[in-house]
């Protein structure tokens, strides 16, 4: 959070405070020891060193030092800093998701309000000039916070108004959102569901067909199979006429058989001989007979449809 407040200082602070540090640096160098010491460098030199170090909205009231020799021309020199904000000085509170993400801000420093800033500066001496380093913060300017103008335009103050209406927006993005997230699921489900019944409707003209062609293969077998049938009793009613010419002069000849048979076999009968193979010729020339009149009755009925 605080590496992001430095990153939003303005291209314009960021250059100010870079040609001030090259003014500072060359002004320190050549400038004569007047108000210093041959141990430590001229406090106002110090002081505006620390002043060129801080940024805009902060302006430098007083400063307490304490030189503490590192080397027989260096010094390093601990100091104190007072300093006052120029306007209300701000640290991200939270940062709530959605669209557009709102990032909530909390006042950390109020302008007017006093603050202690801690450092230290190192000095060389090279003969009677002193020329001073940018200071080093012990505590960081950014538990300052930053103006507001340093945040995005989608960063509002937690509870005011602005903060209230850009979460009333982001919720209402938010429900929209969901809105188009619903209707374009109900459509995705329409078109499933469509796509669904449409195959069904496809598969059941498939299985239609299927059973039209079915029917219609069926229809035609049994149509040949009755065109054969028809032609097989029209064959069979063209030589019935023949055939019971033929079976007529059989069942004549058969007759004439068993009644030899049957007059055989009662000679054999009264004459004391066997006569048993004469009744059992008897018998299947009877069956004989019965067959040959069975089927003269079927051509008889054929011929007669």
């Amino acid at each position: 959070m605080n590496t992001m407040q430095e990153q939003n200082l303005t291209p314009v602070v960021r250059t100010f405070r870079a040609i001030g540090w090259i003014c500072l640096v060359f002004a320190l160098t050549f400038a004569g020891c007047s108000g210093g010491t041959s141990k430590s460098p001229p406090k106002q030199n110090v002081q505006d060193t620390v002043r060129a170090s801080l940024p805009q909205f902060l302006t430098l009231d007083s400063i307490e030092l304490e030189p503490i020799p590192t080397g027989p021309e260096d010094v390093k020199v601990n100091f104190k800093a007072t300093v006052t904000p120029k306007e209300d000085l701000y640290q991200i509170d939270r940062e709530v998701e959605g669209t557009p993400k709102v990032t909530l801000l909390k006042v950390v420093q109020p302008a007017g309000i006093k603050a202690s800033l801690y450092g230290s500066v190192a000095a060389h001496r090279t003969m009677d000039q002193w020329s001073i380093q940018p200071p080093q913060i012990d505590v960081g300017l950014r538990q300052f916070g930053m103006p507001r103008a340093a945040f995005d335009a989608q960063s509002y103050v937690t509870g005011s108004n602005d903060a209230n209406e850009a979460l009333r927006q982001q919720a209402t993005n938010a429900e929209k959102i969901a809105q188009a997230k619903e209707a374009a699921r109900a459509e995705r489900e329409r078109e499933r569901k469509a796509l669904e019944e449409q195959k069904a409707r496809e598969e059941e003209a498939r299985k239609k067909r299927e059973e039209q062609t079915r029917v219609a293969l069926e229809m035609q077998r049994q149509k040949e199979a009755e065109q054969r049938r028809l032609e097989k009793l029209q064959r069979e009613r063209e030589a019935a006429p023949a055939e019971l010419a033929k079976i007529e002069k059989m069942i004549q000849a058969k007759e004439r058989g068993l009644a030899t048979c049957r007059r055989v076999a009662m000679e054999y009968r009264l004459s004391g001989l066997p006569y048993g193979q004469a009744e059992k010729d008897a018998s299947a020339y009877e069956r004989e007979i019965a067959e040959l009149k069975a089927r003269q009755l079927e051509l008889m009925n054929l011929l007669s449809r």
